[in-house]
């Protein structure tokens, strides 16, 4: 199974150190949270792993990396409620995993089957963009994760979509 390993997690949270942190909050709509963009350049070895691991649970080539990846801090209080993202046209698949798993709340659920991810720090795991998901309030602690997203430009259209 691809996964990053406690120390890479702690790596990959470390780099907020840095980069430059971007805060959201639209508490209205119960999204909030901080953002970090991780740029290809520097850690290829990330992109590496999202792709092969995209590659075998999604039954898709990559063809072409994508320029960055999100890392994601949800502090206390912090959520984003359920969406799907569709905001951009060409998207395919996002590609994530936890960081951390010493905190309260803070489910990622999937629907349409619903499915709450495991809290296990370094697995990965992958859906087509379209489907909807959340991230629970973080009652206590903070949830780190990392999110990739694919575009069908960065794949083989060839290969069948799952």
């Amino acid at each position: 199974m691809i996964s990053f390993s406690i120390e890479e997690c702690d790596k990959i949270i470390n780099l907020t150190s840095e980069l430059n942190e971007v805060v959201r909050d639209d508490s209205d709509r119960g999204i909030s949270y901080s953002f970090w963009n991780i740029g290809n350049n520097d850690y290829k070895w990330i992109f590496d792993r999202f792709d092969r691991y995209l590659e075998e649970s999604q039954n898709v080539k990559v063809t072409s990396q994508i320029d960055t990846i999100h890392l994601f801090k949800y502090s206390s209080g912090n959520a984003f409620t359920r969406h799907s993202d569709i905001y951009y046209p060409g998207q395919a698949y996002n590609v994530g995993t936890n960081l951390s798993d010493d905190y309260e709340g803070g489910d990622f659920l999937l629907y349409n089957p619903d499915i709450t991810l495991d809290k296990i720090r370094g697995k990965l795991y992958s859906f087509y963009h379209t489907k909807e998901h959340e991230v629970t309030t973080i009652t206590s602690g903070i949830r780190w994760s990392l999110i990739g997203f694919y575009f069908y430009d960065n794949i083989d259209k060839k290969r069948p979509l799952l």
